[in-house]
């Protein structure tokens, strides 16, 4: 990689998905941003609301999507209290499974986004927690395609993220693989629609993974073993250490 891609790989690691942005870089192909991957969910959330907003709106239900849409349309972490609230006050409803959707994915992005920050542990248990919520939405959102989807597409890039990152619990392991990443991608791809733009960009983000997976794995190893030793500098460095 070119030392101006280099650095641009660095400063821009928190604006851009990070696995497609590497393979983006190394392989000369346009990155496909964060914003396309925000814009892209955002919208497949407000279909979800608004399609069974549609088929509720007589059932009684219509005032608890209301809220489901303000929170998805508020789009931070303000209002992770209240996606909380809807789900724990409606379990088994589908205003609670998209609300644990939207939930997921915020907590993603927020992790995604402290990854290689000072707080790195609080992220690293925030992606882990988000991954989990959505393999089990995976499962009870078998009977709905669209948001089986939605939870398979979030898992995928829980699992990549956390490649390179050490497993507390067994340090010869690490908490993300590829091989999983990889076969939750493949299976959002058999059930999304072909014509989705954003399958068209996961096909070849999988693409890039598959061809260059050797790369990934590396290039994540390198990336958390900088944290760590960042994170274990600022420790050192602090007052009465």
């Amino acid at each position: 990689m070119k030392g101006e891609h280099r650095k641009e790989l660095q400063t821009n690691i928190l604006a851009d998905r990070m696995g497609r942005l590497v393979q983006g870089m190394k392989l000369g192909h346009k990155p496909t941003s964060l914003v396309l991957w925000v814009i892209a969910g955002l919208a497949l959330a407000t279909l979800i609301f608004y399609w069974y907003y549609s088929t509720t709106v007589r059932s009684g239900r219509s005032e608890l999507w209301v809220k489901v849409a303000d929170d998805i349309n508020r789009n931070d972490a303000s209002a992770l209290d209240s996606l909380d609230k809807i789900a724990d006050d409606n379990p088994g409803t589908m205003p609670a499974l998209v609300a644990r959707l939207q939930r997921a994915r915020l907590m993603e992005e927020g992790a995604l986004e402290q990854l290689y920050s000072p707080t790195r542990p609080s992220a690293i248990k925030e992606m882990i927690a988000a991954r989990q919520t959505y393999q089990d939405l995976k499962t009870e959102c078998a009977l709905y395609p669209v948001l089986k989807q939605e939870a398979l597409l979030g898992l995928a890039r829980a699992e990549e993220s956390l490649i390179g990152v050490p497993n507390p619990d067994d340090l010869k392991a690490e908490l993300g693989d590829i091989d999983r990443a990889l076969g939750y991608y493949d299976q959002y791809l058999q059930t999304a629609d072909q014509d989705n733009p954003l399958v068209k960009a996961t096909r070849e983000h999988v693409a890039d993974l598959t061809e260059n997976r050797k790369d990934v794995v590396a290039w994540y190893a390198r990336q958390n073993e900088l944290a760590d030793t960042e994170a274990k500098f600022r420790t050192s460095s602090k007052p009465g250490k």
